[in-house]
């Protein structure tokens, strides 16, 4: 996704641009660091590589129910005190019932004409859900906020060598000070 929706940026996931405005899916955006590496590899990708998967890192929450006011979701307050946390929603769709954006699932769109039975079918991303590992096993804030740290071996399935290799994302055109170290300086790399 290229844009806003409402207050909230959905930069950088993934789905389809044109189904209703816009529909991200939350195990194809999670399958996004499977890319990372392509950094390493063309370094002409770095800015781009770092970009995207800082815009993910900022907008994957807004698939887990207590990210999302409960007027942005498909079940409302069901899922918003769930203590774990952890199964988002299948998708967000641009706009949805009038709500932008609005945490959702294909079940609730096209259940009916499928034949499926509203009692048995979720809109939660039981499946693709599991994904998340991917972004989680291989991003992590630094300590210098809004720079991000994307491990490029993490995912990489067919490297060589084993060499630590990270790629450090800076979104301001300035290099920032560290929050405690004043000497140290990081930028964009």
């Amino acid at each position: 996704m290229l844009q806003r929706w409402g207050s909230y940026d959905a930069y950088g996931l993934i789905g389809s641009q044109t189904d209703g405005g816009g529909y991200a899916f939350a195990m194809n955006t999670f399958s996004v660091p499977l890319f990372a590496a392509t950094a390493k590899y063309a370094p002409r990708f770095a800015d781009t590589v770092g970009r995207w998967m800082l815009n993910i890192h900022n907008a994957a929450r807004f698939f887990y129910p207590d990210q999302m006011p409960v007027g942005n979701q498909w079940y409302g307050a069901t899922y918003i005190n769930n203590p774990a946390h952890v199964i988002p929603y299948e998708g967000i769709r641009a706009t949805e019932n009038g709500h932008t954006p609005n945490a959702t699932g294909d079940p609730s769109a096209y259940g009916q004409q499928w034949g499926l039975n509203p009692e048995v079918t979720t809109d939660l991303g039981l499946y693709g859900g599991s994904w998340v590992g991917f972004l989680g096993g291989s991003v992590s804030p630094t300590n210098v906020s809004n720079v991000l740290r994307t491990d490029l071996n993490a995912l990489d399935f067919y490297a060589t060598s084993s060499y630590p290799t990270y790629l450090y994302y800076n979104p301001d055109v300035r290099p920032r000070r560290s929050r405690g170290d004043a000497d140290r300086r990081i930028g964009s790399l």
